[in-house]
C-alpha cells in the first residue's frame, strides 16, 4: 500500500513453520476494526484460505482480503491524524507489513509534544506492533521548556525506505547530549533504533539544516534506494563547497545526496554547474515511481516547482552533471517546457 486510501490492499504473508498462507488487508488509515476469528460454520463457508478473518467489514472484500487493525487500542486518549491534511505522514512499504502512521496524541514512549508524533508499526508473527519515531530521538521536548527564541522540533518522520527499516527526522536536540543544536536531519533505524545525522556543519549562511521540497509535502521529498543506504534530501543549507556556486542562493533549494556517512550536492546541470533542485514529484509519493533507482545510482530531479524550473534532469550518483531529459524537439530548438514526472524504469 503506497498510498492514503479507504481500500484494502491485498497482501501475501508466509506464516512460519510451514503453516498456510494466507492474504490479509490493511486498513489504509490505520484505525480500522480489528478482526476477530468467525465461527467455524462461517469459516468453512469463506473458500478463502484466511476465512476466519474474514469478519464484520471484512466479509464484503473481494480477493480474500480481510482488515486489520494497525494501531494500539490505547493511544493517550487521542486518534490517528492526518488523512488528506497530512498524505506524506502515512507511508507503508509496498508488502504492507511496515508502517508510519500519525497520531495526535502522546504514547509508547512519545515526548509530550501539542502537536502530531509519528509512530512506526511493523507486522510479526505475533501481530503488529507500534512504536514511537519520535522517541528514538530522546530529546525532543514541548517547546514550554526550551529556551527562550528555541524552536521547536519536527515530530513527523519524513520519508520511508522501500524495506520499510529506515526513515528521516529532524530534530533541534542532540541525540546523545541533549544539548541544543542547530536544526539538524537524521537516518533514523526503526528497528534497532540507530540514529545518524545526515548534514554536516553549513559551510556559510544559517546552520540550521530545514528540509525542502517548494511544496506542503515535504515528506515527499525523501527519496532513497531500498535501504536507504542513499538518501536524496533537499534543504536551503548550504552544506558543501559547491552549494554557495554563483547562480544560487540561500534562498534556493539543493538537492543533496547521503550515501557513507556524508552528504554531497546532487544537483548539477548537464555542463557540470552546481544548481539549485529538488525531488521530481515533490508533491506526491515517490513509492513506485523509481524517482530513485532501485541501487540508488540515478535519480531524477528538478529546480523547482514553477517554470522556467520545472525542467526533468537525470542525475547519476557522484557525478557532476545531468541529463536534461524535457528538452525541446522543435526545429529550430525552442525553450524546454515543464516536464510531470510519470515514473522510472527501476533500473534508471
Amino acid at each position: 500500500m503506497s498510498r492514503v486510501s479507504g481500500r484494502a490492499r491485498r497482501l501475501h504473508a508466509r506464516r512460519p513453520r510451514g503453516e498456510a498462507a494466507r492474504a490479509i488487508a490493511v486498513l489504509a488509515a490505520v484505525a480500522g476494526c480489528l478482526a476477530t476469528p468467525a465461527s467455524p460454520a462461517a469459516a468453512q463457508s469463506d473458500p478463502c484460505p484466511n476465512a476466519e478473518y474474514r469478519v464484520g467489514l471484512s466479509a464484503h472484500l473481494p480477493d480474500c482480503r480481510a482488515y486489520e487493525k494497525v494501531s494500539p487500542a490505547y493511544k493517550g486518549n487521542g486518534e490517528i491524524a492526518g488523512g488528506l491534511t497530512l498524505p506524506s505522514a502515512f507511508r507503508a512499504t509496498p508488502d504492507g507489513r511496515r508502517i508510519l502512521y500519525p497520531a495526535d496524541s502522546v504514547f509508547l514512549g512519545a515526548p509530550a509534544f501539542p502537536q502530531i508524533n509519528g509512530y512506526f508499526a511493523d507486522r510479526g508473527a505475533a501481530g503488529w506492533a507500534s512504536r514511537s519515531v519520535s522517541a528514538l530521538l530522546p530529546y525532543n521536548v514541548n517547546p514550554s521548556v526550551l529556551p527562550t527564541g528555541m524552536v521547536n522540533t519536527d515530530t513527523q518522520p519524513f520519508g520511508l525506505s522501500p524495506d520499510g527499516r529506515k526513515t528521516v527526522a529532524v530534530t533541534d536536540r542532540d541525540p546523545v547530549t541533549g544539548g541544543a543544536i542547530p536544526k539538524q536531519p537524521y537516518r533514523i533505524d526503526l528497528v534497532s533504533g540507530d540514529v545518524e545525522r545526515m548534514a554536516p556543519d553549513a559551510v556559510a549562511g544559517d546552520p540550521s539544516v530545514p528540509l525542502s521540497t517548494g511544496g506542503a509535502n515535504i515528506g515527499f521529498g525523501i527519496a532513497g534506494d531500498h535501504t536507504f543506504a542513499n538518501v536524496y534530501y533537499s534543504s536551503l543549507a548550504q552544506l558543501t563547497p559547491d552549494s554557495v556556486a554563483p547562480g544560487i542562493s540561500a534562498a534556493d533549494a539543493k538537492l543533496y545526496r547521503y550515501a557513507d556517512g556524508e552528504s554531497l550536492l546532487a544537483s548539477y546541470l548537464p555542463d557540470g554547474t552546481p544548481t539549485k533542485g529538488i525531488m521530481v514529484d515533490s508533491a506526491n509519493d515517490p513509492v513506485g515511481s523509481n524517482s530513485v533507482s532501485a541501487d540508488g545510482q540515478v535519480y531524477w530531479f528538478t529546480q523547482g516547482t514553477q517554470q522556467p524550473d520545472r525542467r526533468l534532469f537525470r542525475g547519476v550518483a557522484g557525478v557532476q552533471g545531468s541529463t536534461l531529459v524535457s528538452a525541446s524537439e522543435a526545429t529550430p530548438p525552442g525553450p524546454a517546457d515543464g516536464a510531470t514526472f510519470g515514473g522510472a524504469s527501476a533500473d534508471g
